[in-house]
C-alpha cells in the first residue's frame, strides 16, 4: 500500500493555481494524504508597541492605515487559501486539507513551510498575474526550486481529465537522484496501463568515460562510442529495476547523444509525456550525464508538469546539494 504524502500547495487564487491543483490527478498522490493550501500575504506588519505611539497615546494615522492594509491583505489571502482547499477537497475527497496563511514572502513561506512540517512535496504553479500581487509568477518557482530541501512540483497546469493512462517522462543519469526520481514514479499511484519513458543524454562534451583499450581501434570516436555503450547500460539498468518495483507500468527507454536538458525537454515533448520526473542533482563521478541545474533548466521550459526530486536529508550525497 503506498505511503500517503505531505503535500504543501503554493495558492495565488488565479486560473492557472487552480489549474496546478486540478494537474496533481496527474502526480500520482496516494488515497488518504494530507494537504496544506498556502497563501502568502507579502507584508510586514508594523509592531503594536510603543515605538509606534505618539506621546499623546494616540497612534499616527500613517501606522493606522499600515496596520488597516495589512489586515485587509491577511483577511483576503485567508479567503484564497480557504478557497483553493475548498477546490482540493473537491477534487481528492480522500485527502485531509487544511487552509493556511503567511506573513512572509511566498517562496520563503513555501521553503520554511515544507521544512517547519516535513512535507515531502511542494506544488507552485506558473502564472502570470494573481488577485494578489501574482504571487506564484516564474521567480518565486526558481526560487522554490533551489532552496527546497523536498521534492518540488512546478505545475503547467493542464486541467482536470478523465481518469485515463498517463505518460512519465523520467531523467535518468546513473545518480542517487536520478535513482530517487525513478522510485518515486515506482511508489506512486498511476492509472492502469500508464507509460514511463526513461530518458538519458549522453553529453558530447563528456571525454573522460571509459578508457582507449576498451574502444573499437577502428572507430573514429571511441570515447563517444563507449559513453553511449555505458550510459545505455544504465538507463537499461534502470528500465528493469522499474519493471521490477511497478510490474503494472509499461517501460520503455530512450538515449540519445546531446544536451542533457534538450534531449529530455524535446523526447518528453515529442512523446507527449503528462509529466517530468528528474532528481535534482547529479553526483556520481562516474556517470554525471544529466542533471544538476539541468533539472531548473527543464522545469522552467518543459511543456508540462516537471517533478524535481530530492535525496532525503539523511542520505549522505544530499549534504552536498
Amino acid at each position: 500500500m503506498p505511503r500517503p504524502m505531505k503535500v504543501l500547495i503554493g495558492y495565488d487564487g488565479a486560473a492557472s493555481a487552480d489549474r496546478a491543483i486540478e494537474d496533481l490527478a496527474r502526480a500520482g498522490i496516494p488515497d488518504g494524504s494530507e494537504a496544506i493550501v498556502l497563501t502568502a500575504a507579502d507584508l510586514w506588519l508594523l509592531p503594536a508597541d510603543e515605538a509606534t505611539t505618539q506621546p499623546s497615546g494616540r497612534v499616527p494615522s500613517v501606522v493606522q492605515e499600515s496596520r488597516a492594509a495589512a489586515a485587509s491583505m491577511l483577511e483576503e489571502a485567508d479567503t484564497i487559501a480557504k478557497k483553493g482547499a475548498e477546490r482540493v477537497k473537491a477534487l481528492f475527497p480522500t485527502w485531509q486539507v487544511t487552509a493556511q496563511t503567511s506573513t512572509d514572502s511566498p517562496a520563503w513561506a513555501l521553503v520554511l513551510g515544507a521544512d517547519a512540517w516535513e512535507a515531502d512535496l511542494i506544488v507552485v504553479g506558473l502564472n502570470r498575474g494573481s488577485s494578489i500581487r501574482g504571487l506564484f509568477m516564474g521567480s518565486v518557482s526558481q526560487l522554490v526550486v533551489s532552496e527546497a530541501r523536498c521534492a518540488v512540483r512546478v505545475a503547467r497546469g493542464q486541467g482536470a481529465e478523465p481518469a485515463r493512462p498517463l505518460r512519465l517522462a523520467v531523467g535518468i543519469d546513473g545518480s542517487s537522484q536520478s535513482d530517487a526520481a525513478l522510485r518515486t514514479v515506482a511508489e506512486r499511484v498511476w492509472p492502469p496501463n500508464s507509460d514511463v519513458r526513461l530518458i538519458a543524454a549522453v553529453d558530447p562534451r563528456m571525454q573522460s568515460v571509459g578508457s582507449q583499450e576498451s574502444a573499437d581501434a577502428n572507430t573514429a570516436n571511441p570515447h563517444d562510442n563507449y559513453a553511449v555503450a555505458t550510459v545505455t547500460q544504465i538507463v537499461e539498468d534502470a528500465a528493469a529495476t522499474l519493471r521490477r518495483l511497478a510490474p503494472a507500468l509499461t517501460v520503455s527507454t530512450f538515449v540519445e547523444v546531446g544536451s542533457p536538458k534538450q534531449i529530455v525537454l524535446q523526447e518528453a515533448e515529442r512523446w507527449g509525456a503528462d509529466s517530468i520526473f528528474v532528481g535534482a542533482r547529479g553526483l556520481n563521478r562516474r556517470a554525471r550525464f544529466l542533471l544538476g541545474s539541468v533539472s531548473s533548466a527543464i522545469a522552467a521550459r518543459a511543456h508540462c508538469s516537471v517533478e524535481i526530486i530530492r535525496l532525503p536529508l539523511s542520505h549522505p550525497e544530499s549534504q552536498a546539494e
